[in-house]
C-alpha cells in the first residue's frame, strides 16, 4: 500500500520507486470461473484501476450483487462508478476484438481454446495476463498410507476432490502411487470411496450438463473394461457422485472433473517426473504425502519440472491470501513500477565495489 501513488525511498538501491495503475483493465473468464472472476476485479480495485468484467457464464448472479454492494458501502462514488460487469457469449469476435485492441490490460482465465481466440485478436498496445489452463495432481509415498496421520489425509484428499466439483486449476486430476505393488492404491482407493460416500451426502454434486455426463460415463465403461481384463480397477455408485479408475498406465491423464479421479502406480518418484513432463508448463500444485525428507528432496525436482505451488493433502482447493497461484503475483501486474533515478557514475561504481558484485 505503500507504494501507491506516493514515491518510497530505497536507499539500498539508490533510487525512488512508486506503482500506479494501469489504468483500464479488462477481466475475461470462462464459463467455470468460481465466483464469476470477482477476486480479479477486487485486485483490479485494490490497484485503483478503473475495471470492465466480463462475468463466468457459470455465475451472472454474484458479480452483480458485489458490485451492488459496493454501492452501498460507496456514497461518495469514489470506487463503484469505476467497476462494470457485463456478460457476452465467450470467443463472440464482435464485442471482444474492439475491447482487446483498445489498450487495455487484459487479465484472462480459462482454458486453452478460449485462450488461443483472445491471443489471435489482442492488439499490440493491450498487455495480456494469462491465467490458464493449468493442471494439479496429487502424490503418496505408497508406505505412508496405511502409518498414523492417513486418515486426515484421506479425508483432506476427498475435500480436494469434492471442493468446486474439481473444477479449479489446484484440483487433483491423479493420484500417484509410488510403491512396487497395487495394494497401496488399492487401499487408497476404497479409503478415499468411504469419504467420498459421506461428502456426496454433506456436499453433493452440481448439477450436470448432459455432455458431461457422457464423458463421466465414457470413464467409467473403459475403466469397468480395464478391470475385467485385469488391467485396472473401478470403484464408483451408480450415480456419477465420485468416479475413482485405478490405472496400469503411468501416464498423467487430464480428468473430465466432477469428482473424477485417476489414480496410478509407480515404482519412483523419478518416474512421475517422466510423466508429468508433456505439461509442465502447464502445472500449478502439487499435493504431497510423503516423509519430511523424501518430501523436500520431491518438491526440488517438482519446481525444476514446473509446478508453481505445494500442499499437503486437503490444502490444494483452498488458496492463502496474498499467496501467489500461478508463478507471479496479480497485483503487481496490474500496475506500472516507475522509478526516480538520482545515482551519478561514481556513486554507482563505489556502491558496487562495496557489494562486491564484480
Amino acid at each position: 500500500p505503500e507504494l501507491l501513488d506516493r514515491w518510497v525511498r530505497r536507499l539500498e538501491l539508490n533510487h525512488d520507486l512508486m506503482a500506479i495503475p494501469r489504468g483500464q483493465v479488462l477481466h475475461i473468464s470462462a464459463g467455470n470461473v468460481f465466483v464469476g472472476a470477482v477476486d480479479s476485479l477486487v485486485s483490479g480495485i485494490i490497484t485503483k484501476n478503473v475495471n470492465l468484467l466480463k462475468m463466468s457464464g457459470s455465475d451472472p448472479v454474484f458479480p452483480i450483487l458485489f458490485v451492488e454492494s459496493l454501492r452501498e458501502a460507496d456514497p461518495e462514488n469514489l470506487i463503484w462508478k469505476n467497476q462494470a460487469v457485463l456478460q457476452w457469449k465467450g470467443g463472440d469476435s464482435a464485442i471482444e476484438k474492439p475491447l482487446l485492441n483498445a489498450g487495455f490490460t487484459v487479465v484472462f482465465w480459462g482454458g486453452s481454446e478460449a485462450l488461443k481466440s483472445v491471443r489471435s485478436q489482442i492488439g499490440l498496445d493491450s498487455k495480456l495476463i494469462e491465467n490458464g489452463p493449468r493442471y494439479s495432481f496429487a502424490i503418496a509415498e505408497g508406505g505412508i498410507l496405511k502409518g498414523e496421520g492417513a486418515i486426515s489425509a484421506f479425508e483432506g484428499l476427498a475435500l480436494d476432490i469434492c471442493r468446486w466439483d474439481q473444477q479449479a486449476c489446484s484440483s487433483p486430476h491423479v493420484v500417484y502411487v509410488i510403491d512396487n505393488d497395487k495394494s497401496s492404491s488399492f487401499f487408497l482407493m476404497d479409503q478415499l470411496a468411504n469419504r467420498l460416500e459421506i461428502l456426496s451426502q454433506e456436499l453433493p454434486l452440481g448439477l450436470l450438463e448432459f455432455d458431461e455426463k457422457v464423458e463421466i460415463r465414457k470413464v467409467r465403461e473403459l475403466a469397468i473394461m480395464a478391470e475385467i481384463n485385469g488391467k485396472g480397477r473401478f470403484l464408483g455408485p451408480p450415480r456419477f457422485d465420485f468416479s475413482l479408475v485405478f490405472e496400469d498406465d503411468p501416464a498423467f491423464k487430464i480428468s473430465c472433473l466432477n469428482r473424477t479421479l485417476f489414480i496410478k502406480r509407480v515404482r519412483s518418484f523419478d518416474e512421475i517426473i517422466t510423466q508429468i513432463f508433456p505439461i509442465s508448463a502447464y502445472l500449478q500444485t502439487v499435493g504431497i504425502l510423503a516423509p519430511s525428507p523424501q518430501k523436500q528432496i520431491f518438491e526440488k525436482k517438482l519446481l525444476d519440472a514446473g509446478a508453481k505451488r505445494f500442499t499437503n493433502w486437503g490444502g490444494m482447493s483452498e488458496g492463502k491470501d496474498g499467496a501467489p497461484h500461478e508463478g507471479s503475483f496479480l497485483l503487481a501486474n496490474l500496475v506500472n513500477w516507475v522509478k526516480i533515478e538520482s545515482m551519478n557514475f561514481l556513486k554507482r561504481l563505489d556502491l558496487l565495489r562495496i557489494t562486491k558484485t564484480f
